[in-house]
């Protein structure tokens, strides 16, 4: 047997423990010895006495007021022993002791009195050693229907927990429930009559800290404190031994006997101070303990069972875990010849395991033994099995996967009922199963992101608790070491032998999440149980909330102090995509809209209640349809069959209507305003006020019209498919969890190559990160080796299919968003979304090309944890690719730290991100297209119209196909199902070489099985060629991510996946992307790849000389919309031979206002495009560095020392006028390229040219035109 000592709620050196191993026994049976040792007992009368005259030279009353001042004060919150002991001294003195000579009246005394009392104060080293959590209301609790402001931090952690564990606990007993309500509401009050801005922060405080309170909050708390109990009529719903007459209340007689009542939350075991009838709340931040400890002493004489705590518990449950999950109680486990005398609160199906929740008092623990063994046998012996409910009905729990858990699928989690704070033990039985407390288990469930998440911690906990010390081994401090470490405890290579958590670890953590939590809730949520919503920050003023429990989504906006939700069921069949969409849009749409005009409604009375909840249910007789909306169905009312379901005492309503989806997607499909947003308010509000005796005023009738003429924020765009994949997905990405744990392989790895901690720069740092990727890439290897490949890559490849897929649909969306307003940032959000996708379609195109190349497959299959965790695995070794890359280029400064613990921590120069931030960000924005104009873009139709037909002759003649018959194969294998490939559109198609040729021919022109053949050979990633470089014989280590050019075989360009039996398998948004480098690379004047083709090169590279031609004369005829004076690709040593110039090349455009004597002198250049790191450094070097003096940069340099000297004749030659002004000239360089480059931004050195992609030219003339043509001022 193993005793479990624990001190729920306490912050203090003698930390809760949970299950600990044998010799935690002997550790606390040490520490009680020692507590209890004989030594010489301290008189109380040593820590009254000087506290006690004080305070008998002022009135009581005064006397309360400046304690309860000063304990609220916030820096002061870590000082609550001295405070309990201050209220333990007032309340314990007789009325008469209080001479009154000294008055409290104004902010003066009050100093004076905090000096005097700050210096008696005696010190309470072990019992003050820590700081609570300092907030300031910013944590609620739900009570009574409303969301009151608590104190978080106090003696007690987690107190909302505590809290909610009370209630629970005292559910069938309204006095207590009533008690605590009246703390609350006593709470809630201080707090709300307090602005925050008064109460200083508490940040740099330490244990035990006192100061002095503010004049300013002097002055308006003690006013609150004084009203509070009146305003919320505490001692009529108190109990009335929780209100203590002044000099009734009993003093310790040592201060042993103190500092033990502090411990057990019985220093101050009142709620109340009565001075002569008058009510004062003492130490109110710890006033719920109070109250919790007053009830654990009392409720075993009025509910010695635990039938009503069970019943609670499951509540508890169903509000906060999924119906798919939970099976909720109060039954019995029942077989057909026995049965168990225990209620079950529940019992949840969490993946294949089964988890029998069953609530004991602390007593009977140990009857969990029986209980689980005879469940453990009828699992054992296949017996059926059922829950037997109170109404005698017997369920069970359905099978998943055709297949019922098993006697290893068991768990039994055993609630102990309490929610004492003090401190107390359980002898813990042989058993396996999870003994949680009550407010454990309050802060365990309610945290859970989703059922699954148990599960994983449950492992975490087992995994490490060897290694975790005994003192640490609490449920919550465990589990939010849990979440803060995504399941990874030891992220390093050193595994510690022991460890002690912090142990405010469950407190802190708990308070950030509550804190996240309130500060994005709604005033108030779609119904009474708040717990059942998830939901994160509003976008704009909207609310979006989920169910935990079950499939709705409900959209919310606020109008004065009126919560208004639409709320729409998914009770639409899964593959109705369509009109499931246009349900959400319709209730988008209405709360926006509602906010939009929220200034017109708030005056209505319909308004004037905390919530309106609209249940949207569509109309089975007018859905959405995907030819189109029918016109009679869209010609019916949007909305009808209006019924009022619920209404509470404080006016909230529930009500439910039929909505035309038919209606909706008619409105939306080409709205010219805002009418079909005013038809939504007005059709709700029209709907619902009849229901509540009202009637909607003409004027706001009038005042919503008039925002019709707004403009658009919903538009339903439909766009014809374009891929043959389905319409929904999910994109597999590693979790935290397995980038952390990838990262610890890399650290034990580092440590075994013998690398030291420290911080590695530039060559050291490139040494080591090559060194370390070289023996992870061999990890990696060794991974890959594990899986059979055959079911590695066709899970990949359906896999990055999905997450090219989704990525392309979210390209989409953000383009269709143009289109009208939205409140969220375009770019930021663009750019977010297009770098993620880079780099995980980068870690899966190397899985693929890695395991393809591989020499032996294994035998393991692929599934979604462990391609996700080889993934995670791959990320890390593609970092070290580059950050070795990047350093022996020398195309950033950077290096490597290796901490203590080996973690590596690949870094670059301080303002990497930010400005890698921004250039992502001005890529995506143009990428939307803005600041650019499409007309001004260089394209090869424009400047080489007859490129096609060369590119299709030279392909012919090198490569034996054409390249648009290779585009139209890409074609074929993009659009599979609609050219009858297969029936099911999917991620991942597959089929035989013949079952292609079979589609091709007939979807292909003038196609033969001959040319198919050939395009499918050269489509398909042949194994042996995935390493293997263009001109080398030997193929590379690895997969040559390094490279690009060199690369003739890589999955981007050749979508074709081998398959051991010779079936090809492919994705079609990778194909459709494949498609796109081909095309792309062509039209822009680059083969995707160095091929050895010399006719197709001659072809490309007039594409490309015609894209350099084409790009000067469009700068200089964007510079003619503008300017009177521009010189297109002159040459001043050929112009004006007899000037004798040196030869500095032709100005491919220059430009001069003389209004301003404003010279603009243009540079075009075209430059491949950077794939990789190396490619990056070729492009500084062309631009900037190399060759030596003929660098593009020498050449723009030239010119500008040729033209500055000359300006005046070179105006002359050119016959311009004269400047308007006597100004001196003022020259600008631009350098304009077709796209934009890193190097364009951040140049490697300061220069004084500036960089322009061809169309943003237009744009930046349109901006500084106003300065080129219109005169200085003249000066003084």
């Amino acid at each position: 047997m193993k005793k479990t000592e624990r001190k729920m709620g306490k912050k203090s050196r003698l930390k809760r423990a949970r299950r600990e191993k044998p010799e935690l026994s002997a550790l606390l049976r040490s520490l009680q010895n020692r507590r209890n040792a004989p030594r010489e007992q301290v008189p109380f009368s040593q820590l009254s006495d000087p506290l006690e005259l004080i305070f008998s030279k002022y009135r009581a009353d005064d006397v309360c007021l400046a304690i309860a001042v000063s304990q609220l004060w916030l820096p002061n919150i870590s000082s609550q022993v001295k405070h309990s002991l201050a209220w333990s001294v007032l309340a314990s003195m007789p009325p008469e002791r209080f001479s009154g000579e000294n008055e409290l009246t104004s902010f003066g005394a009050f100093a004076d009195f905090c000096s005097a009392l700050y210096q008696a104060f005696p010190s309470f080293p072990m019992l003050e050693d820590y700081v609570p959590e300092p907030d300031w209301g910013d944590i609620r609790l739900m009570s009574a229907g409303v969301a009151r402001r608590i104190f978080y931090g106090a003696c007690v952690e987690r107190i909302p927990d505590f809290i909610e564990a009370f209630r629970l606990g005292t559910s069938d007993i309204p006095a207590a429930l009533s008690d605590m309500d009246t703390v609350l509401r006593l709470q809630d009050h201080v707090i709300s009559q307090i602005d925050k801005s008064l109460v200083r922060d508490a940040n740099e405080i330490s244990s035990g800290h006192v100061e002095v309170p503010s004049q300013s909050f002097w002055e308006v708390c003690g006013p609150a404190i004084r009203s509070a109990a009146q305003t919320t009529r505490a001692a009529d719903s108190l109990s009335h031994e929780l209100i203590v007459k002044l000099g009734s209340a009993q003093r310790p007689d040592t201060q042993d006997e103190f500092g033990n009542a502090v411990m057990s939350g019985e220093a101050t075991p009142y709620i109340l101070l009565d001075i002569d009838g008058t009510m004062f709340p003492v130490c109110l931040r710890d006033a719920p303990s109070t109250i919790l400890e007053y009830w654990s002493a009392r409720r075993l004489t009025q509910t010695p069972g635990t039938g009503a705590v069970t019943e609670a518990v499951s509540k508890f449950l169903a509000e906060r875990m999924p119906e798919r999950t939970l099976l909720p109680g109060p039954a019995k486990f029942t077989t057909p010849s026995s049965r168990l005398g225990q209620d079950f609160a529940a019992v949840m199906l969490v993946d294949s395991v089964l988890d029998f929740i069953l609530v004991l008092r602390p007593e009977n623990v140990a009857d969990i033994e029986e209980v689980e063994q005879f469940i453990l046998q009828t699992f054992r012996e296949g017996t059926e099995w059922g829950m037997a409910r109170r109404n005698g009905s017997i369920v069970g729990i359905p099978k998943r996967n055709a297949s019922s858990p098993g006697v290893g699928d068991v768990r039994i989690t055993v609630v102990i009922d309490g929610y004492s704070t003090a401190l107390s033990s359980v002898t813990r039985p042989s058993t396996g199963a999870r003994l949680v407390w009550l407010p454990d288990f309050v802060t365990l469930f309610d945290s859970l992101r989703d059922p699954e998440e148990l599960n994983a911690f449950w492992a975490y906990v087992d995994a490490n608790e060897e290694m975790i010390g005994p003192m640490s081994r609490s449920i919550p401090d465990l589990y939010a070491s849990f979440r803060d470490t995504d399941g990874v405890l030891v992220e390093g290579a050193l595994t510690p032998t022991l460890m002690i958590l912090d142990p405010h670890w469950a407190s802190n953590w708990r308070h950030s999440q509550l804190l996240e939590y309130w500060n994005n809730a709604p005033p108030a949520f779609p119904d009474d149980c708040c717990a059942s919503w998830e939901f994160g920050p509003p976008a704009g003023e909207i609310y979006t909330l989920r169910s935990r429990i079950r499939r709705v989504h409900t959209k919310g906006a606020a109008v004065g102090h009126c919560m208004v939700y639409f709320v729409c069921e998914d009770s639409l069949a899964d593959s109705d995509v369509l009109n499931r969409k246009l349900l959400l849009m319709l209730a988008h749409c209405a709360a926006d809209a509602t906010a939009q005009r929220k200034d017109v409604l708030e005056t209505e009375a319909l308004f004037q209640r905390p919530r309106i909840t609209i249940r949207l249910l569509p109309d089975p007789q007018t859905l959405g349809s995907g030819s189109g909306a029918s016109e009679d169905a869209a010609s019916h009312p949007l909305m009808s069959e209006w019924a009022l379901t619920t209404i509470d005492e404080k006016g909230s309503v529930a009500i439910q209507a039929r909505v035309n989806l038919a209606r909706v997607q008619s409105e939306l499909d080409s709205p010219i305003d805002a009418r079909f947003e005013v038809e939504c308010v007005r059709e709700w509000i029209g709907g619902v006020s009849p229901l509540l005796g009202l009637s909607v005023r003409h004027e706001t009738q009038e005042g919503l019209d008039g925002t019709a003429s707004h403009g658009i924020r919903f538009r339903l765009t439909t766009v014809a498919r374009e891929v043959d994949v389905p319409e929904t997905g999910f994109a597999l990405r590693p979790t935290s969890e397995q980038y952390k744990l990838a990262r610890r392989e890399l650290a034990k790895l580092i440590l075994r190559v013998g690398v030291k901690p420290g911080r590695y720069e530039l060559a050291a740092g490139q040494r080591i990160v090559s060194s370390a990727r070289d023996e992870y890439r061999s990890l990696v290897h060794a991974r890959i080796a594990e899986f059979n490949s055959d079911s590695l890559l066709e899970f990949a490849i359906s896999r990055y299919d999905e997450l090219t897929t989704l990525h392309r649909n979210e390209v989409a969306r953000h383009h269709q968003s143009l289109s009208h307003e939205v409140d969220y940032d375009r770019e930021g959000s663009l750019s977010e979304a297009s770098e993620e996708f880079l780099r995980t379609a980068r870690n899966y195109r190397y899985l693929i090309e890695a395991c393809l190349s591989a020499d032996a497959p294994g035998a393991r299959t692929a599934q979604t944890d462990s391609t996700g965790s080889l993934l995670a695995e791959i990320d890390w070794l593609l970092v070290l690719y580059e950050a070795s890359d990047v350093l022996y280029n020398e195309v950033e400064v950077g290096g490597i730290e290796i901490t203590d613990d080996f973690v590596p921590d690949v870094f670059y120069s301080d303002d990497g991100a930010r400005r890698k931030e921004t250039f992502a960000r001005e890529r995506a924005s143009i990428q939307l297209g803005h600041n650019v104009s499409s007309v001004d873009e260089v394209q090869a139709d424009d400047v080489v119209p007859d490129w096609l037909t060369k590119i299709d002759a030279a392909f012919d003649k090198d490569v034996g196909f054409t390249f648009s018959q290779l585009t139209q194969v890409l074609y074929v294998l993009t659009r599979w199902v609609s050219l009858g490939g297969s029936k099911d559109f999917r991620f991942g198609y597959k089929a035989s070489p013949d079952q292609l040729v079979d589609i091709l021919i007939p979807s292909i022109d003038n196609f033969s099985a001959e040319s198919a053949k050939k395009i499918i050979s050269f489509l398909t990633l042949e194994r042996e060629q995935v390493r293997r470089l263009i001109g080398r014989d030997a193929p590379e280590s690895d997969v040559p991510v390094w490279e690009h050019n060199k690369r003739g075989a890589r999955l981007n360009i050749r979508p074709l996946i081998k398959l051991s039996d010779g079936n090809l398998c492919w994705g079609a948004s990778l194909a459709e992307r494949t498609s796109q480098v081909w095309m792309q690379s062509i039209r822009n004047g680059f083969l995707p790849a160095d091929f050895e083709w010399s006719t197709v090169k001659i072809a490309v590279r007039s594409i490309k000389e015609g894209i350099e031609k084409g790009l000067e004369r469009k700068a200089a005829e964007i510079f003619e919309r503008s300017a009177r004076f521009v010189k297109k690709g002159i040459d001043f040593r050929r112009a004006f031979s007899k000037e004798r110039f040196d030869d500095v090349g032709d100005f491919d455009v220059l430009a001069y206002w003389p209004e301003t004597n404003t010279w603009v002198t243009v540079e075009c250049k075209y430059n491949q495009p950077a794939y990789c790191i190396k490619d990056l450094r070729r492009l500084r070097e062309r631009i900037f560095e190399l060759p030596p003096g003929k660098h593009q940069l020498a050449k723009i340099e030239g010119r500008r020392n040729f033209l500055t000297p000359r300006i005046e004749q070179i105006r002359s030659l050119l016959s311009w006028p004269q400047p308007s002004e006597r100004v001196a000239p003022k020259i600008i360089e631009l350098y304009v390229g077709k796209d934009l480059y890193w190097w364009m931004r951040y140049p490697p050195y300061d220069v004084p040219t500036e960089f322009l992609q061809i169309d943003m030219l237009d744009g930046w003339l349109s901006e500084r035109m106003p300065r080129f043509s219109v005169s200085p001022s003249p000066g003084p």
